[in-house]
């Protein structure tokens, strides 16, 4: 049984807003403040700022681990490859 969510399209439309606004701007933290209250007509520009934010944390956090799952894995490379000293 599929759910269809149906979204209005002001709402689409302000949340491409923030989601844009934040890119052009690289922001890096919400511009409302979290628990100050948000304006009903700015909350679809807010949660594409907050998709902005959450997108970009995520892959830094992905390349954050990748970078170190890498240096473990020369690590451990470079340690098999020592061998006997002669």
């Amino acid at each position: 049984m599929d759910k269809q969510i149906k979204i209005s399209e002001e709402y689409k439309k302000g949340f491409n807003l923030g989601y844009s606004m934040a890119r052009e701007l690289d922001l890096k933290s919400p511009i409302f403040e979290s628990g100050a209250p948000i304006p009903n007509s700015l909350i679809p520009h807010h949660d594409g700022v907050v998709q902005y934010l959450y997108e970009q944390n995520l892959i830094k956090e992905l390349s954050a681990s990748n970078s170190v799952s890498t240096r473990k894995m020369h690590s451990k490379e470079n340690e098999s490859n020592k061998g006997m000293s002669l």
